[in-house]
């Protein structure tokens, strides 16, 4: 009797702890999927019509360029153009430097922005509604919550909470300094638990190995996607023209260019951020240094985030000047991050200088085809504004750089050498 008493509890026994085994397999089977139920929940409660962001801490905006996952450009109401950062979150790095997760979260951003511009609105909000937008603390970016929708029946959508929950960005304020606190830390908790991208993946288009490749400018243009995905190069490169801490280099010797046949000095242009302190450099230099390529949809590929800069043999003095572009070329696309040099342009017209002194110069080439001349924000000193007369012809260097879907001549910080890069004729 005993002995059949305690064959049934062993056999309960094993029963009940292979039910406890199969629930705990069933449980990991179970898949982790993003969703996003929060922000399909949230609605906007404030009243945005006919009111300004920047005066007001809430009104409709148009996008006039995203940056990356976190910050974009906009058109307020009054026709005013700013830099607003998302409250409550921080993608990972996709422009200053790459970061694993950075270049999908701007992308994620930017075709949901580009088609809210195009089919539906865009609202940005301030954490205090009723006085004028508040500013981070570098005192050039607002703070916004950004509301989109993609149709006009849509209700709208918080872009800020949607990014947590697609986890591309972890909430990054505290729960009581937060208007909408509660529903990020709850998106938050949720996300990582889901345990997607940043919340515990890895990023398969990035590098997290830590090989510093050496390679040639002609190298990475020629093979661009090979590298383009956060990898560390090392490059050894000559200083063309610099438009404040930015540089335009050029390989010191040539190489071989299988697509072309022709043996090549490659240029590239390198965006170092702002206060890098590179702008000290002089034209003419050669420069040793590491960095990481970013192809940016706006300014085209360019190297960033330089680290390690040091002089290898400093040419100061010597005039640097640029690739001559034929009578018959239209387009300077396949010069991108060349400096180059073009005669005899017409200038045609000039912007008026925004804020930050930024212009452009109007121009037509020898052979009737349009070219744009661009001084930017960074460039200092600028070349002269008042001095650019319209309707004379110059001999002009400068670097090509994308601009959306053309290619425009930078001019360079006017020292020295550069004021010749506008040569009056």
């Amino acid at each position: 009797m005993k002995t059949n008493m305690f064959r049934k509890t062993l056999s309960i026994f094993f029963l009940l702890l292979l039910s406890l085994t199969l629930i705990g397999c069933n449980e990991e089977e179970i898949p982790k999927e993003i969703n996003t139920d929060y922000t399909d929940a949230l609605k906007l409660e404030e009243n945005y019509v006919d009111k300004s962001f920047l005066d007001y801490g809430i009104g409709e905006v148009t996008l006039a360029q995203v940056v990356d996952g976190d910050t974009a450009h906009f058109i307020d109401k009054n026709n005013t153009r700013f830099t607003a950062r998302f409250l409550a979150i921080n993608t990972p790095e996709s422009t200053g430097r790459i970061e694993a997760w950075g270049k999908a979260a701007s992308l994620f951003v930017r075709d949901i922005l580009i088609e809210a511009k195009s089919s539906g609105n865009i609202v940005l909000e301030s954490e205090v509604i009723g006085k004028k937008a508040e500013l981070d603390s570098t005192g050039g970016r607002y703070l916004a919550y950004v509301w989109y929708r993609l149709s006009p029946e849509e209700d709208l959508r918080l872009l800020n909470l949607e990014i947590v929950e697609e986890c591309y960005s972890k909430f990054t304020s505290d729960v009581s300094s937060s208007k909408y606190g509660t529903t990020f830390n709850q998106a938050h908790l949720k996300s990582y638990n889901v345990e997607k991208r940043v919340y515990g993946e890895k990023d398969p288009n990035f590098d997290y190995s830590n090989e510093v490749f050496e390679v040639t400018i002609a190298e990475i243009k020629n093979n661009f996607e090979i590298y383009d995905g956060g990898s560390r190069l090392k490059i050894q490169a000559q200083v063309m023209r610099l438009s404040g801490d930015n540089l335009y280099l050029q390989d010191i010797e040539e190489t071989f260019n299988d697509k072309t046949n022709e043996y090549e000095k490659a240029g590239i242009y390198m965006f170092s951020g702002y206060g890098s302190g590179l702008g000290v450099l002089k034209v003419g230099a050669v420069i040793s240094f590491e960095c990481q390529t970013v192809n940016n949809e706006i300014y085209g590929k360019q190297l960033t985030n330089p680290k390690n800069v040091r002089v290898v043999e400093n040419k100061e003095g010597i005039a640097i000047g640029g690739t001559l572009i034929p009578y018959d070329v239209t387009s300077l696309a396949k010069y991108e991050g060349y400096v180059v040099k073009l005669e005899n342009l017409k200038f045609i017209s000039k912007s008026t200088p925004d804020d930050e002194g930024a212009y452009t110069i109007y121009a037509e080439m020898q052979n009737g085809a349009e070219v744009n001349l661009r001084v930017d924000s960074s460039c200092y000193p600028k070349p002269n504004y008042s001095s650019i007369e319209i309707g004379a012809s110059y001999d002009v260097i400068g670097g090509v750089s994308k601009f959306h879907d053309n290619y425009q001549v930078m001019l360079a910080n006017s020292i020295g050498y550069a004021s010749n890069d506008l040569f009056k004729k």
